[in-house]
């Protein structure tokens, strides 16, 4: 089952956007694949006007002057313009976002940066059976830890800083 880019370095011709397997059917759950398709929840107005609405709360709302990052390229060029070798993270989706996007702790790693969570400044999304004891939270911590760099509680942070000063 290997294909010429794994035998030879090289690609036959054809690409992963021309492969007809899983077929497009089956991708986007209809036709004879419709049985399949995740059940659809009835709309919600409130939840429906959250999204529809929302914002970036004023407190971390962007000023002049500051840089807004939309990918890990333009995370990594800033970066290196401003020869930035630490990084720290916080924030929502510590199992999700915070890990997994393009300009995330995984890729930022893997571009060769020392990667920091604040343990305390940061949640996974949690459901039912964990939301309680934050058991996806803690998680998400440890795989950090394990995989990817290090963790820290803000109180060590702000300490730090005021040491350095």
């Amino acid at each position: 089952y290997a294909g010429d880019r794994e035998v030879f370095g090289r690609s036959s011709g054809s690409s992963a956007s021309s492969d007809s397997w899983p077929p497009a059917e089956f991708q986007q759950k209809s036709g004879a694949y419709e049985k399949w398709a995740r059940p659809q929840d009835s709309s919600d107005p409130v939840f429906d006007a959250i999204l529809k609405d929302r914002k970036i709360i004023s407190e971390v709302e962007p000023q002049p002057g500051d840089d807004v990052i939309v990918t890990g390229d333009q995370l990594h060029r800033l970066l290196s313009h401003r020869k930035i070798l630490h990084l720290f993270y916080t924030g929502f989706a510590a199992n999700m976002c915070v890990p997994f996007r393009d300009y995330g702790m995984r890729a930022m790693k893997d571009r060769g940066y020392d990667i920091t969570l604040i343990r305390d400044c940061t949640t996974a999304i949690e459901i039912a059976d964990t939301a309680e004891g934050l058991d996806l939270t803690r998680a998400a911590v440890i795989d950090t830890e394990l995989n990817i760099g290090y963790s820290v509680s803000s109180e060590a942070v702000i300490q730090a800083c005021q040491n350095a000063q």
